[in-house]
């Protein structure tokens, strides 16, 4: 991208009422500043490739320069639209909705380096605006590296008092790339979580690393065909993180949407749901498959333990019964206690051991055991249901 750069903005700093602060405290650097303006050929009316990395570098040092100077003191605001306007970024922001507010400005110094921060990191990472798509900035696969210039781009816009109103209408336009239902509504409390505890580099880390986390995962599936530790890995990893939670809670909610009525988008259920959900798709993934080996002691003990497990505490139960119902298929829900369920595990388990040590499972029948053990199944729907499916 060639660009003619504007440097009538000069007037405003070099004037007879200036003249002795210039010639005093700013004499050294403005020399530097005017080497630098007449190296890049400005004073020539030169064009600028505004998409190669070293002629940005110039300019940005050229930006710090300006408002190095003691002399602009009281001019900012109008100092700081005339470089906006040379580095030809205002296109951009427009284009995103990232609007620009120069009324509340605490520190000019550190607007500056926000902006050439911006600018640098996105030309570093992309090659130059030209067709520059601030979608496919965050959702394309990304080195470490280019994921924390990624994430110094957000914490710009974050932390800058110039273009801060806007940074939660980016997210939210990040976020719809990821489940196009997600609508990115932060309390005042979480967001003094994301900016005053974890920061918007943290909180950017973590989106981005969802986003690698779950491009391979449909979820257009029954969750009983989801990865339960995979899941469960990611629900731990985005309850560190607010606006991740707000994401992935959306994409939860979808897969459990008429079996659960959790908010997932809540950073405490995230965390605390992790091991039920975790348990919930180990029992129904290995009751829904048909192919099953019952004489395969990891797969069975895997089950009896997910079984015992799915209600963690009686703070969970109701999500616990929830999702116990889906599995076992009751039309009318029943309410479980956790004895009940932890006795469900203890009959699932001595049923696949009288299996496991028949001498004929290829005629094993659940209606063949002794009246006992079958007055057991009996008493445990839950038991009943799995048996059942195990064996049908």
């Amino acid at each position: 991208m060639d660009s003619q750069i504007d440097v009538s903005f000069l007037n405003d700093i070099i004037t007879s009422e200036s003249i002795d602060v210039l010639l005093t405290t700013d004499i050294n650097k403005l020399i530097n500043l005017l080497k630098d303006i007449k190296a890049l050929g400005l004073f020539d009316n030169a064009s600028l490739d505004l998409n190669d990395s070293k002629t940005v570098e110039s300019l940005t040092k050229m930006v710090k320069q300006i408002f190095d100077l003691k002399v602009i003191e009281g001019k900012e605001k109008d100092i700081f639209v005339s470089i906006m306007n040379i580095i030809d970024i205002n296109e951009l922001l427009a284009e995103y909705n990232i609007t620009l507010n120069y009324d509340n400005v605490q520190n000019w110094d550190n607007e500056v380096d926000y902006i050439c921060t911006i600018f640098e990191n996105i030309i570093s990472l992309t090659g130059g605006l030209d067709e520059f798509n601030f979608t496919e900035f965050f959702t394309k696969t990304h080195t470490e590296s280019e994921k924390q210039m990624i994430a110094e781009v957000v914490a710009s816009i974050g932390n800058s008092d110039i273009f801060g109103d806007s940074i939660y209408t980016i997210i939210d336009t990040i976020s719809k790339e990821i489940d196009d239902s997600c609508e990115v509504i932060v309390t005042n409390e979480e967001k003094n979580i994301i900016e005053n505890v974890n920061g918007w580099e943290y909180e950017t880390i973590h989106i981005l690393n969802l986003i690698e986390k779950i491009e391979h995962i449909d979820f257009e599936e029954h969750y009983q065909n989801l990865n339960a530790d995979e899941i469960k890995d990611i629900m731990l990893y985005c309850s560190e993180s607010v606006i991740s939670t707000k994401v992935f809670g959306t994409v939860l909610n979808s897969v459990f949407d008429g079996i659960v009525h959790e908010d997932f988008t809540k950073q405490s259920v995230m965390k605390n749901s992790a091991d039920v959900i975790y348990n919930a798709i180990k029992v129904a993934s290995i009751v829904n498959d048909s192919t099953i080996d019952l004489n395969d002691s990891e797969v069975t003990n895997e089950l009896i333990s997910s079984i015992e497990n799915i209600a963690t505490s009686d703070e969970n139960i109701e999500l616990t019964n929830k999702l116990i119902n889906d599995i076992i298929g009751n039309e009318t829900p029943v309410e479980y206690t956790k004895e009940d369920i932890n006795d469900a595990a203890d009959v699932v388990e001595s049923i696949i051991t009288i299996y496991q040590n028949s001498s004929d499972q290829d005629n094993f029948s659940l209606d063949e055991l002794t009246e006992e053990v079958k007055e057991d199944i009996e008493n445990s729907d839950i038991a009943k249901a799995i048996l059942e499916a195990l064996f049908k």
